[in-house]
Parts: structure tokens; sequence; C-alpha cells
């Protein structure tokens, strides 16, 4: 996306088969590699806009990393399946963030974040949150996998 389009990220969502929700995300980058040791320190910018390819909830068995994998190589199958009729190459899921999610401290179930993009530690940061019903949600044992079946798809 090059804008803020809410709508567009909502109609995207609305027309992949497993979506269930969406983010939009505005990053900060360089608008250059700034490398190793040049002294490099204020390099101009650019913002980024991201979705997410969406978050999945489930609560059928017992906590189990493969699940996502499976639902993530789903979304790239269903993507690749039916591509943008713009063109433009599909959304591959290619990195995923699993976890146990609590309320309470109490286990309601697993989630699956689905991305496009691999991200480092440096963005693992969300513990928890509370409602506004007062009810605190907490993380535990998140584990975050990189998924390669799509690893580079050519659409005709």
């Amino acid at each position: 996306m090059s804008s803020y389009d809410t709508q567009a990220c909502a109609n995207l969502c609305s027309s992949k088969h497993l979506c269930q929700s969406f983010n939009v995300l505005f990053e900060r980058d360089p608008r250059v590699d700034p490398g190793t040791g040049t002294g490099c320190s204020n390099l101009p910018s650019t913002v980024v806009v991201n979705t997410y390819l969406g978050v999945r909830h489930t609560n059928t068995g017992p906590f189990d990393p493969n699940l996502c994998a499976s639902i993530c190589t789903a979304i790239s199958n269903y993507n690749i399946a039916h591509p943008p009729s713009d063109n433009s190459p599909p959304q591959l899921c290619t990195f995923f963030n699993t976890y146990m999610l609590l309320r309470h401290g109490v286990p309601i179930g697993q989630n699956c974040a689905m991305y496009n993009q691999t991200w480092d530690a440096s963005y693992a940061t969300n513990l928890g949150m509370w409602d506004q019903q007062g009810d605190e949600y907490t993380i535990v044992d998140s584990f975050v996998a990189g998924n390669v079946t799509h690893s580079s798809v050519c659409v005709s």
C-alpha cells in the first residue's frame, strides 16, 4: 500500500478465504541501507504502509506450532490460486508468530499471527493488554517461524 486506506485493507481481507482480521502498520524505514561502520546516524527516511495477513485463533486442541504453519501455507496457496486483478504479486505468508493467549492467567487458545515478511526479535514487544471491560490478556509460549513453502512465485 502506498497510503493509509483502511477500506482497501478491509476489501483485501474480505477477498481472502481465511482472513478474519487485519492491521495497518506504518513503518519508518531508511531510504538507503546504512551498512555497517559507515558513520551514518541520521539517514533520510520513508514511511512504508504494511497490511498484516491476519490473526487466527483456535482452541480446538493442545498448543501446536504446526497448526499455524499449515494455516500460513493455506493462505499462500489461496492467494496464489486467486492472484490480485491488478497483476501485482500475491501476498504470501512467509513468517508467523504463534502463542498461547491467556485471560486473567487462564489459557483461552492459540493465536497465529501471519506476515508477508520476517520480523526480528526487536519487534517482539507485545506482552499483553487490558480490554475496556477490565479483562487482562497475556501471552505465553510465543514461537516464531519462517514459512518457505512458496519462497518465490511467478504469476503469469
